[in-house]
């Protein structure tokens, strides 16, 4: 198979397996995707710190899968956003960070185009997990005290699933994007330095 065949072909397996939803092909599947994406940026030092952060959170998405996954969506939800959001700000603070631990390569580092995108793509993970977290409640008004017999809660019950619905096609389609955005890092763009104002 042709070298530049194996981005399509990974990216067309993780969207099947995401769409599956089973961590144990996903999760290796990503990190062979950010490995395969190391090799072909020559293990540049300011991108092989975001694919690093990258690789450590899906470490630790697989170690949470199987310890919170029977605990109920009230545990869930708000896990994924503590993650999502644990990675948005190891990707924006990584530069600063990286530049005061190793002040010899202070020039290496610098926040990229990189940085921005797969930091945008965690804070609507974040957007999409708190509004199935909200949605969720408003399904199950029972489990704050309102009576499971009301006009109110069965209307909700009945009623609050837009996200529940859509919430594996907007997990897929997002898994896809941050899939491609990963890929991308070999590109100019993405390597590019961004320049934020104070």
């Amino acid at each position: 198979m042709n070298l530049l065949h194996w981005p399509l072909a990974l990216t067309a397996c993780s969207i099947c397996a995401f769409y599956y939803n089973d961590a144990f092909i996903i999760i290796p599947l990503y990190v062979v995707i950010c490995v395969y994406s190391l090799i072909r940026i020559g293990w540049a030092i300011n991108l092989s710190s975001v694919l690093g952060i990258l690789i450590l959170y899906k470490f630790l998405e697989w170690a949470l899968f199987g310890f919170i996954h029977p605990m109920g969506n009230y545990v869930i939800y708000p896990t994924w956003i503590a993650v999502d959001l644990l990675v948005y700000f190891s990707l924006i603070w990584r530069a600063p960070a990286m530049r005061s631990l190793i002040p010899s390569m202070r020039e290496e580092f610098c926040i990229t185009n990189a940085d921005i995108v797969l930091g945008g793509i965690h804070l609507v993970y974040c957007a999409i997990s708190l509004l199935a977290l909200i949605e969720h409640c408003l399904r199950h008004l029972d489990d704050f005290g309102f009576s499971p017999d009301s006009e109110l809660v069965i209307w909700f019950y009945e009623n609050a699933r837009l996200i529940y619905s859509a919430y594996p096609l907007l997990k897929t389609g997002l898994n896809g994007i941050e899939l491609l955005a990963i890929f991308s890092t070999a590109g100019r763009y993405m390597q590019s330095a961004r320049v934020l104002g104070a």
